[in-house]
């Protein structure tokens, strides 16, 4: 077992393992069965292509999208009204979503190891992102918080 599926076997063995993975392709599978990013390319073992055409409402799933679907999941999720979610994001607090995962959080993020290979372009995923060195990386269990009125 590579250490990044080690990782993730780790995050899962914490909080249990996710039914689904919204965002996986072939190269970051992490669980089955999955889901495919629509605006990227198909991968074949995966049982539908676009995540963002179901529902997640009724799922317990694991996310690690492109930093460009970030706020576009959030907003799925809060207008869906998801209970609960393993999420990968960066630590990235100059970007307008970042408030909003910090406000769902409901345990202290798993900080990944800083591996050479454990971002990629979405568009060429071999081509390493420029940014793997300077970005960490958390893993989230996160919950929406329903609050009256």
């Amino acid at each position: 077992m590579d250490s990044k599926k080690g990782d993730f076997a780790q995050i899962f063995t914490h909080w249990g393992t996710p039914e689904i993975d919204l965002f996986e392709n072939r190269l970051n599978i992490c669980s089955s069965p999955s889901l495919s990013p629509g605006n990227l390319t198909h991968n074949p073992a995966s049982c539908l292509v676009d995540a963002f055409t179901i529902s997640w409402n009724s799922l317990y799933f694991y996310a690690f999208p492109p930093f460009c679907q970030i706020h576009r999941r959030l907003q799925k999720i809060l207008e869906e009204q998801v209970p609960q979610r393993i999420m990968i994001l960066p630590f990235w607090p100059t970007q307008v979503w970042w408030p909003q995962p910090l406000k769902l959080l409901i345990a202290i993020p798993f900080v990944l190891p800083k591996q050479e290979d454990l971002l990629s372009l979405s568009h060429s995923p071999q081509t390493l992102h420029p940014l793997r060195r300077k970005l960490t990386m958390l893993a989230c269990l996160q919950c929406l918080a329903i609050h009256p009125g």
